[in-house]
């Protein structure tokens, strides 16, 4: 029987937006590439998953007590202008550190 938990969905919410947003835009740049005529609403539809992967990050770094403003402002600026390569260093090392996901 499936229990549908909340509070698991939840805590790896940035994980799915992550990787939703990561193979809808790599699967647009590959329609891209064969001059398929319905890339352009892949990436878009990528663009704006990615966008939501950004908010949840921010939202989870500036409502953080575990760490200073500095660092925060670093990681918002990082998630922003790199949020592909800041997303996965996030989300695989620091977001233990930084959100604590498990509680």
């Amino acid at each position: 029987m499936f229990i549908f938990n909340i509070n698991k969905v939840k805590r790896d919410l940035p994980i799915y937006a992550f990787f939703i947003a990561f193979v809808i835009i790599l699967f647009g740049a590959f329609l891209k590439i064969l001059h398929n005529p319905t890339a352009d609403a892949f990436l878009k539809i990528g663009i704006i998953a990615q966008c939501i992967f950004i908010l949840i990050v921010i939202r989870e770094v500036v409502l953080s007590h575990k760490i200073k403003t500095n660092e925060k402002i670093m990681w918002i600026v990082g998630v922003i202008f790199m949020s592909s390569i800041v997303g996965l260093i996030y989300l695989f090392s620091a977001r233990k550190r930084i959100a604590n996901p498990s509680s």
